[in-house]
């Protein structure tokens, strides 16, 4: 699957894109006095279309004006060296601007992750927040053993292309060897840039093939200190090789996104274990319930039979006490299909749990209900029944 096409020639940009049509043309013209007072040839017209062209037509723009003023040129060499210094402090200034809206768009993005509860949520929502922070597209993968797997990727500019994609590299799995960059970030656990990935040997074939990146960073997710996959982001639509800042900017982003994780699934436990402390005191009220609702009989017991003993569960078996009380819903299920006849197994298949499950649920019906065998519990089951239709 092919997407993307390169120009004939390239048309890439390098790092920041240099926006300001009146500074460019400035920048431009500055260069060209240059060029005309230092004889310099002007075969090629230069563009500066991003940050670092901008500063090295400046500086060989400095230098042509210096040169001719070392030679004697007294006219319009002083004025022009001016205006290029303050053409460089303008480029600085846009350069420290641009990289301090992008880390803020890191923050605020963060921001909205960290409010997040679930895995799944920062699944879908990491990347679409990474390319808002001012890249192309965004991936997350995660390790499995010694292998990279592919899990997300975003394109907000296309939708259906990420889509595609999606398919392709989730059937991709990416063996971690000395030869592969990533290996890099588990050994020194950090950011990554290969700026020139067509050109580096340590780019994953089946990757470079599928994505048809020129140019990414990456980064480790690591929640409490373990790697457990990795961010990647590049420029390919907007044609933009990506330098070390970016690399920065993405280590930035990881360390917010790993937190944000680490949040994710503290919460999530939580929420699991208050769902599974509210289901045992549910149950341990009800017994409680029925205990002491249960009513008073005369009755000897044999004192080897421990469970009747120690139980709080083994109540007295009396029209008093309801089924739907004695019994759980779930064990109501299974009395059920125990009166009808059925073995354990045909009870796992009709309520589609394990056969170990319905073993526990007859032994809890069993002491529940005072029985010394299923014949009988479904004996007491059936005359309860009676009782409680008839009440």
């Amino acid at each position: 699957m092919e997407k993307f096409d390169d120009e004939p020639g390239g048309n890439w940009i390098e790092g920041f894109a240099l926006d300001d049509p009146t500074l460019a043309d400035s920048i431009l013209g500055l260069w060209q006095a240059a060029a005309r007072v230092a004889s310099a040839a002007d075969d090629e017209q230069p563009t500066p279309r991003d940050l670092r062209t901008a500063t090295a037509l400046l500086q060989e723009a400095s230098e042509w004006v210096v040169t001719a003023l070392e030679g004697g040129d007294r006219t319009s060499t002083p004025r022009m060296l001016v205006e290029i210094s303050q053409a460089q402090g303008a480029v600085r200034e846009y350069g420290n601007r641009a990289r301090t809206q992008a880390l803020a768009r890191v923050h605020s993005g963060l921001g909205r992750l960290r409010g997040l509860g679930t895995v799944e949520e920062l699944m879908e929502l990491g990347p679409t927040e990474l390319c808002r922070c001012g890249f192309d597209r965004a991936m997350i993968s995660r390790i499995d053993g010694s292998h990279v797997i592919p899990q997300v990727m975003h394109i907000p500019e296309d939708p259906d292309w990420a889509y595609d994609l999606q398919q392709v590299i989730s059937g991709l799995r990416i063996e971690l060897g000395p030869a592969v960059a990533e290996t890099d970030m588990l050994r020194r656990p950090g950011p990554m840039l290969m700026a020139h990935a067509l050109d580096d040997d340590r780019m994953a074939a089946s990757m470079l093939e599928a994505t048809e990146t020129r140019s990414y960073v990456a980064a480790p997710i690591m929640p409490e200190g373990t790697v457990i996959g990795f961010l990647h982001a590049d420029c390919l639509l907007s044609r933009r090789t990506l330098d070390e800042f970016d690399r920065d900017l993405i280590g930035t982003f990881a360390q917010g996104f790993s937190s944000a994780w680490e949040r994710a699934v503290l919460i999530e436990r939580l929420r699991t274990l208050r769902q599974d402390v509210r289901r045992v005191h549910s149950s341990v009220l009800a017994v409680m319930d029925d205990f002491s609702e249960a009513a008073v009989e005369i009755e000897l017991h044999d004192p080897g039979d421990q469970s009747v003993v120690s139980s709080a569960a083994a109540l007295p078996v009396s029209g008093a006490i309801r089924l739907e009380r004695l019994l759980t819903r779930r064990e109501l299920d299974v009395m059920h299909l125990m009166a009808a006849g059925e073995t354990n197994a045909q009870i796992a298949s009709a309520l589609v749990v394990s056969e170990g499950t319905v073993k526990s649920h007859v032994k809890h019906i069993l002491r529940k209900l005072r029985a010394k065998n299923r014949a009988e519990a479904v004996s007491r089951f059936v005359t309860l029944s009676r009782r409680d239709n008839a009440a």
